[in-house]
């Protein structure tokens, strides 16, 4: 993570659970967490909440429909926080949510 310009500000952010004296680190939260680190703490700037969805989702792009697996959903201030090159497109506008259309 450390080739990314800001590394030093990146912070993640995980869960300390305890289960009969076994501690386990999930790297993962309550979906409200970042609103409220960004209210409660000035220094943090940005949040982006990552995720992989297990399985197979039906998506969709222009008028094609298909499955693909291994998705991971990302809130749109990824491309503020990481320095991810796109091939093409526009990295302001890539992870917009959009009205969901199914053709069928």
């Amino acid at each position: 993570m450390r080739h990314h310009s800001n590394s030093d500000e990146i912070y993640r952010v995980v869960l300390d659970f305890n289960s009969d004296g076994t501690l386990t680190n999930w790297a993962k939260t309550s979906a409200p967490i970042g609103k409220n680190l960004i209210g409660a703490f000035p220094e943090v700037k940005e949040v982006m909440r990552l995720r992989k969805n297990p399985g197979t989702d039906l998506l969709g792009y222009e008028d094609r429909v298909f499955y693909e697996e291994r998705v991971y959903f990302a809130d749109s201030s990824l491309f503020r926080i990481f320095d991810i090159p796109l091939l093409r497109g526009d990295p302001a506008k890539a992870l917009s949510v959009k009205k969901l259309h199914y053709p069928y």
